[in-house]
């Protein structure tokens, strides 16, 4: 499960950096994993406008939103967007983000692709402002909730603090940590405790892995976590897998290839799904389960069809299985 906190603030140090970690440092103990992205020490453009998304579902502009941002976001559950409030709205770092975010919704309502996760990600909104007028979180919070909206992201709420202008300023309150330690909590609370991890393992790791990793995203948003790997990675492959997916309207563009070492680096298993007989040769790695699905990448699209059901079939049948012995 990784969390990640995009920090709109450009001030280091400050009170939202402040309250940022404190929710991912608490999730992170949660075993979560964390990733903190600080807008205003990354490269990226504001949106121009052109419209090539609405048609292409990519943006035109190749910077650090393109290979950062956007890939961090697809594989998030949970997004925190902190910022301060700066005349009644968002840092001009975090709106141009926002913003940004428009690939996403025409990926979401023009093409009609569905994301695996939008039923388990979960927006969150952290924001501090000198202040302490009735409306100072209006603004931000409604710039949240339809980014959210854009990314398949449920909104969770917003932890908001006034009277906050001198750094540290939030660091010395006393209900600082409690209160994010509380909205933390509430945000991660459908997706624990966790029941099972899932891993499924392909040879190339680009296709039949990723594919049973968007059904069983799709099929449980609860408190199963799924992984995906392959022993042989193959880079080659994922445009092939991306394109047959998204005929079906499912959008993986973003999941990306991995290696079982580096996933297994970073995740712990109880069940280790082996798709098509790989990890055989590999005797330091023993499968939970091996299924029967051909070593070789589909060479048509109604072969990729055809393995999508077959893929689809197995995971529905294993959650199946899982979820009847959880209850029993």
């Amino acid at each position: 499960m990784l969390a990640v906190g995009l920090q709109g603030s450009p001030r280091k140090g400050g009170n939202n950096s402040h309250t940022l970690s404190l929710f991912l440092s608490h999730l992170k103990e949660k075993g979560f994993q964390t990733e903190t992205l600080h807008l205003s020490q990354m490269d990226f453009s504001f949106c121009i406008g052109c419209g090539s998304c609405e048609k292409t579902g990519w943006c035109i502009l190749k910077d650090e939103f393109a290979s950062v941002i956007a890939p961090m976001l697809r594989r998030a559950e949970i997004v925190v967007l902190a910022s301060p409030v700066y005349f009644y709205g968002p840092s001009a770092q975090l709106k141009a983000m926002m913003d940004r975010g428009q690939m996403f919704w025409s990926r979401k309502y023009r093409l009609k692709l569905s994301d695996p996760l939008k039923k388990r990600r979960r927006g969150y909104v952290l924001s501090s402002a000198a202040t302490s007028g009735q409306d100072l979180f209006s603004a931000i919070i409604l710039n949240s909730r339809y980014f959210f909206d854009a990314i398949d992201a449920a909104y969770s709420g917003a932890l908001t603090f006034r009277e906050a202008e001198a750094k540290g300023a939030l660091a010395a309150r006393s209900d600082t940590q409690p209160r994010v330690a509380s909205a933390a909590d509430v945000v991660a609370g459908p997706l624990l405790p966790v029941k099972h991890r899932i891993l499924f393992v392909c040879s190339d790791g680009a296709i039949k892995s990723r594919m049973a990793w968007a059904a069983a995203s799709a099929i449980t948003p609860g408190t199963f976590q799924f992984g995906h790997a392959g022993l042989a990675p193959q880079e080659t492959f994922k445009t092939k897998c991306d394109a047959w997916m998204e005929k079906k309207k499912t959008d993986i563009r973003y999941a990306p290839v991995l290696s079982l070492k580096e996933t297994l680096e970073t995740t712990s298993p109880d069940i280790i799904v082996d798709m098509d007989g790989c990890l055989s040769k590999t005797p330091e790695v023993t499968p939970h389960i091996t299924w029967d699905l051909p070593p070789t990448p589909p060479e048509s699209d109604e072969e990729a069809i055809s393995l999508m059901r077959a893929v689809e079939s197995r995971v529905k049948k294993l959650l199946g299985t899982l979820n009847s012995n959880a209850s029993s």
